[in-house]
């Protein structure tokens, strides 16, 4: 990367532990950019609006953080930076911090040769250490992958764009919804004060691209047909790959599609716009419209203030909660598995006692039902899920029938990144991995090293489980172990399933410890789970392999629910229950 002159450059060390304050020195518009070489750093401001906000772009460490500040647009001009995480072997963290006119040219061109050596190297760490390379796929359509993926190359590879689409295909390809692909730096540092990003927000509806941004010229609701004359379903097709799920789950990749993937996959998949030529269809007709592209503070803004968000703000206001909806029928959502450390942390015995409370109303009267809403479940901790299911059933279960590695000594180690996880988990080197690894996978069978019951412990179920009819709520982003859960109560309960197939397996998933690689080269981060997981759950004729949790009934909002901002799912079960 080429840095240009800088108007303030400051280099310092915090202490372990300490917090930077720093403010603005330039009263130009300025780039301000933080780097530190040990860490994974965090910058917290106030933005135009005097809103505190915090970016974290940078997925480990080696962070690269830049931001645009216009200090006639903002009020307060004070600066925190702070490290997520750093190397347990570095006592001081070593930061540079830049004020410059504009951003640093990042290295976008490379030769043959490296691409080459980048997706044999990529190649080597999928075939060593990725355990769920070939659950869903055979041997020969893996070489298959990788000889196409390598004929691209000599013929279609230009910029680092293209090789990274390349490498998108192949983890996509795989079927893990742990897979991870990151260019080297955050994709608005590509782009960094170019008016191009698309100027909607989109809501996936029933196949449809639906407009959801009031206040525009396209009316509120209206049909997006196509985007500079690509048709809607050739930007789901094309934008889906960038959005694994477990197998071959669909409704989360063409979800994700259209409503992250027109921002952060657009510019890559199809290139830069100045301008959106958006043709769409309105009370029986069809127009065409050019909107100016939005730079990304505009665009963020744009997101904020989309039609849908008090819905969803709503959804996701808590992270669990119990309510009662009506006579003998009560609602139980979790909206994540992720607020707990440990069995020892406070907020554990917090849910422990808030799971108690709940079902001991439930199991007050044999006819209440419960609704268990997992909707935007995308996972976090498995003594979580194993925790909340030991409240519905009445046999002894564990996380994994098998769970197993390919490996218990790393390979590929001068390509591991040491990622914010590890070193949360005081993880600072590849040594610390193995005395993990061993711990865990101590057994090695024919190249696969088996899950310790140590750590896959028999569940008991709780004195007195809901026996109950359960009503099971699911959608596209129910992953990990929220799907984990949801496959769980699906086998073992009185249930019905109600929503969309989730983008998790019901029978099996890639899970437990993310591992992040680099590229030589190109610098390209690709991460995946590294344990495969058979889940503890009945063979089922309405689950093939492959598939998340299929619902027993198909349910998504109509166009006028999401125009009244109507919890569709919610207001179908009040009127079937």
């Amino acid at each position: 990367m080429y840095a240009p002159d800088a108007y303030v450059q400051f280099a310092t060390t915090l202490k372990q532990g300490d917090t930077l304050s720093y403010t603005l020195k330039s009263r130009k518009k300025t780039w301000l950019e933080v780097t530190a070489p040990e860490a994974n750093m965090v910058i917290g401001y106030y933005g135009p609006e005097g809103k505190w906000t915090v970016q974290d772009q940078s997925p480990a460490v080696g962070s690269v953080e830049r931001i645009h500040f216009d200090p006639e647009k903002i009020r307060d001009h004070s600066i925190k930076i702070w490290p997520a995480a750093y190397l347990e072997t570095v006592q001081d963290v070593h930061l540079l911090v830049r004020e410059q006119a504009k951003p640093g040219v990042l290295k976008t061109t490379f030769q043959q040769k490296e691409w080459l050596e980048d997706l044999a190297t990529f190649k080597r760490i999928r075939t060593k250490a990725n355990s769920g390379l070939l659950v869903y796929r055979t041997q020969k359509e893996i070489d298959s992958a990788f000889n196409r993926a390598e004929q691209a190359i000599k013929t279609d590879c230009k910029d680092l764009f293209d090789f990274y689409k390349i490498i998108v295909s192949l983890t996509d390809f795989e079927g893990s919804c742990h897979n991870v692909t990151y260019l080297p730096e955050a994709i608005d540092d590509y782009f960094k004060g170019q008016s191009i990003y698309f100027p909607i927000a989109i809501k996936y509806l029933k196949g449809t691209l639906i407009n959801n941004s009031p206040h525009q010229q396209i009316p509120l609701g209206a049909e997006i047909l196509s985007v500079n004359d690509v048709p809607a379903a050739e930007l789901i097709t094309r934008l889906a790959k960038y959005y694994p799920t477990d197998g071959f789950s669909r409704p989360y990749k063409e979800r994700l599609a259209v409503e992250k993937g027109l921002k952060e996959k657009y510019l890559i998949e199809f290139g830069t716009s100045a301008q959106y030529r958006v043709k769409y269809k309105w009370e029986g007709g069809e127009k065409v419209l050019s909107l100016p592209g939005l730079d990304a503070a505009a665009f963020k803004q744009m997101q904020e203030k989309r039609h849908s968000s008090g819905l969803d703000s709503l959804l996701l206001k808590e992270k669990y909660s119990f309510v009662k909806l009506k006579e003998d029928l009560y609602q139980l959502s979790i909206r994540g598995f992720d607020f707990a450390q440990s069995e020892q942390d406070s907020a554990y015995h917090g849910y422990e006692a808030f799971l108690d409370s709940a079902f001991a109303l439930l199991n007050r009267k044999p006819g209440n039902q419960l609704v268990l809403d997992l909707r935007y479940n995308s996972g976090g901790a498995g003594f979580l899920y194993t925790k909340t299911f030991s409240y519905m059933s009445e046999r002894p279960f564990r996380d994994a029938q098998f769970a197993y590695s390919s490996f218990n000594e790393v390979p590929e180690k001068e390509a591991l990144v040491l990622s914010s996880f590890l070193l949360a988990n005081a993880v600072k080197n590849s040594s610390d991995i193995e005395v993990h690894l061993k711990q865990r996978f101590p057994v090695g069978v024919n190249g696969r090293y088996y899950l310790s019951d140590t750590f896959n412990p028999l569940v008991l179920p709780h004195k007195e489980p809901f026996k109950g009819p359960v009503i099971l709520l699911v959608d596209e982003q129910v992953a990990s172990a929220g799907a984990h859960l949801a496959s769980l109560v699906k086998s073992y309960t009185n249930c019905i399933t109600i929503g969309r197939e989730t983008c998790g397996g019901y029978y099996e998933h890639n899970g437990h410890l993310p591992f992040l690689y680099q590229l030589p080269h190109t610098k390209i981060q690709t991460g995946f789970s590294i344990v495969y997981v058979n889940q503890d759950a009945r063979l089922l004729e309405s689950q093939p392999k492959g598939r998340g949790i299929v619902p027993d009934i198909e349910l998504e909002a109509t166009v006028g629910q999401f125009l009244k901002q109507e919890d569709a799912t919610i207001r179908y079960i009040l009127n079937n229950y």
